[in-house]
């Protein structure tokens, strides 16, 4: 086994005008969107990624993306909109961010904050190659594997994490108990299940919070699908799978390069 090399930093603000002088530079890590919104950032490998989920209701040119749709309303538009998980005495859009259809990353007006754009699936592909071939970290789904992509990725807040501590909670944002499969936030990426909210009456209308984080890419499949990934509270892996285009996901911007 390769040592593993250092996988992450965290961008930080200016400290004073020697620190600029020793450092040439210095990055802020906080990047705002269209309404004064701010999300903590960090680069991996030659990415730089929203350390936290969007939260955003209007477009980068200040047009606002409808929400608040009823089921029915949110399984019949395809236009862009954004939903919030119903759940009483936590402050959802704090903890988890938004859900977002695809239809609203794929708008012209631009989801993502200037300079920033919604993941491609080539994006994502490229993150969880750099982590395997960095760390020695695997994508292959074996249920017993906990050095998966997937552990790396997640926050280390679960009900009976190991760790114990603040990694032990209950309270959100957290994952749900997924023995032997616990986050380890190894690269600052901090993924949080946020759930999703679908688009058809096989399903209930929101599902899966704390047990799974989903992503979409910018890239579409067909005319109906396109391209997401998947971390779920009782496995290791990424996975890359499709979705109707009316699902709402959570979303995660990268930095243009």
């Amino acid at each position: 086994m390769k040592k593993p090399k250092k996988l992450w930093k965290m961008t930080l603000p200016f400290i004073g005008a020697m620190m600029v002088m020793l450092a040439g530079c210095a990055e802020d890590p906080v990047v705002t969107d269209i309404e004064g919104n701010q999300y903590q950032t960090v680069t991996i490998g030659e990415q730089e990624w929203m350390a936290e989920n969007l939260r955003t209701t209007r477009y980068r040119d200040g047009s606002e993306i409808p929400g608040g749709l009823s089921r029915r309303d949110w399984q019949m538009t395809t236009e862009g909109a954004f939903a919030v998980y119903p759940y009483e005495g936590v402050d959802m859009i704090a903890a988890y961010g938004k859900l977002y259809n695809w239809y609203a990353v794929a708008d012209p007006r631009g989801l993502c904050p200037e300079g920033w754009r919604v993941p491609s699936d080539e994006d994502w592909t490229q993150l969880v190659n750099y982590l395997m071939e960095e760390h020695d970290l695997h994508n292959d789904g074996w249920l017993e594997d906990v050095r998966g992509v997937g552990n790396a990725l997640k926050a280390s807040r679960q009900e009976g994490h190991p760790l114990g501590g603040r990694r032990d909670t209950q309270e959100h944002p957290r994952w749900n108990a997924g023995t032997p499969h616990y986050g380890t936030n190894d690269v600052g990426f901090a993924a949080l299940p946020g759930g999703t909210r679908r688009h058809d009456d096989v399903y209930s209308d929101f599902g899966n919070l704390g047990g799974g984080a989903y992503w979409w890419s910018s890239s579409e499949l067909d005319a109906a699908n396109a391209w997401y990934r998947r971390i779920t509270r009782g496995g290791g892996s990424v996975s890359r799978l499709d979705d109707n285009k009316a699902n709402g996901f959570s979303i995660r911007c990268i930095k243009e390069k």
